[in-house]
């Protein structure tokens, strides 16, 4: 049997579901770690540094107020833990300092388009949404709004919201390993 840790780590933002920010945020999120193979995180953590068995990163938008988070959580080999946190800043910093490529933004544009419209595929997933576009005084034409706002994003767009949310040091991690220690704090 293996041991293995777990890595965790968020930023929070003043930015709500309906924040003219949200769609470039969920731009730089698929960006980041949308995918285990492609992304950034899956590059630097999996197929650079073999570091973690599996990650994700999640973000997460008030539907009611401006209040949101990115996470990031990771699984990886006991004892590497060091490794992993510096993996994920290396990745934020590269954003921060080098930006996104127009071909991440225009990729991660097309694929959260198609999983909307796939939505729209399946009735269970329209009378969810209905109900919650009833509760917020919304109907479908503020979804193909949003739409429209997401397709004219640009790469300066992503690279404005990563600027002004992504403040490392206001980034909380937490590492813990399977029957780990308590580490002193740095």
């Amino acid at each position: 049997q293996r041991e293995f840790g777990s890595y965790q780590s968020v930023f929070a933002f003043p930015v709500g579901d309906n924040h003219p920010d949200a769609t470039a945020l969920q731009v730089f999120r698929h960006i980041l770690g949308d995918s285990q193979l492609s992304s950034r995180l899956a590059q630097e953590l999996r197929e650079k540094n073999a570091l973690v068995y599996g990650f994700s990163s999640n973000l997460s938008f008030d539907s009611d107020i401006d209040d949101g988070s990115l996470s990031i959580t990771a699984n990886y080999t006991a004892g590497r833990s060091d490794q992993v946190s510096q993996a994920v800043h290396k990745v934020l910093t590269d954003l921060l300092n080098k930006g996104v490529t127009e071909q991440e933004v225009e990729a991660a544009k097309a694929d959260i388009m198609k999983k909307r419209v796939t939505s729209l595929e399946d009735e269970r997933k329209i009378h969810g949404m209905l109900t919650g576009q009833l509760e917020r005084n919304k109907t479908l034409l503020d979804r193909e709004k949003r739409d429209k706002e997401s397709a004219k994003l640009t790469k300066a767009d992503v690279e404005a919201v990563i600027r002004k949310y992504i403040k490392l040091d206001q980034f909380v991690e937490v590492m813990a390993d399977q029957y780990g220690q308590a580490q002193a704090t740095k």
